[in-house]
């Protein structure tokens, strides 16, 4: 007798069982039909993300290849202006020129250099801009002087005599050269015309046209 109380409740239960199923099968087909809607944006925005960043990777070498063109453009312009200027200074300058406008670019890296290794040459340029004095400390490896904005480091627009690219001031390992870049007017140096490239030495006036420059030049 016992015996048939325990499969009647065991009938019981699976009967309960089946009719719970019954009754939410519809509750349970939307929330596994949900976990695949889910699945499948993550997909999607995964894709997206993708296509993001080969757009991005495109657009950073399509920069980086209009920047090496403008730089070998201004390079080639910069050179034919410099008669007297070696093979050695042309790489020097293309190479400063390129690792100017290519830091926008690069991420920063951090150099260990022993102290005794470091040396520094810098050159300090002190000028008049509208009866204004100014200083300027040479940092990069080419300065230009001109009164083009878009092209020139110093940029002198109240003299008109002054070409647009005039001269360029630029490192040649632990030395300082003036270069005029054909220019009209003239570049001096302590009076001299000065004809291609010449080394600036100790403190210097430098005359570029109808502007005066003073620069000094130590280590």
């Amino acid at each position: 007798m016992k015996t048939s109380y325990i499969y009647i409740l065991i009938a019981v239960i699976i009967i309960a069982v089946f009719v719970y199923v019954l009754m939410n099968r519809n509750h349970i087909f939307s929330d596994l039909e949900d976990e695949e809607d889910e699945y499948e944006d993550e997909d999607t925005e995964g894709e997206e993300e993708d296509e993001e960043e080969e757009k991005t990777q495109a657009l950073f070498k399509n920069r980086r290849e209009n920047l090496n063109s403008n730089i070998s453009q201004d390079t080639n312009t910069y050179f034919s202006k410099i008669p007297n200027l070696d093979d050695n200074d042309k790489t020097k300058i293309m190479s400063a020129i390129e690792s100017s406008r290519n830091k926008e670019l690069d991420e920063t890296q951090i150099i260990s250099i022993p102290k005794e290794e470091i040396q520094v040459v810098y050159a300090l340029i002190m000028y008049k801009e509208n009866g204004i004095e100014e200083k300027f400390l040479m940092t990069n490896e080419v300065v230009c002087i001109g009164r083009d904005p878009e092209a020139c480091d110093i940029v002198i627009s109240g003299d008109k005599f002054l070409g647009r690219q005039h001269a360029l001031i630029y490192k040649k390992g632990q030395s300082i050269y003036l270069a005029d870049l054909n220019s009209k007017n003239g570049s001096f140096i302590e009076g001299v015309r000065i004809s291609g490239k010449e080394e600036i030495v100790g403190t210097k006036r430098i005359k570029l046209a109808g502007t005066e420059f003073t620069v000094k030049v130590g280590d």
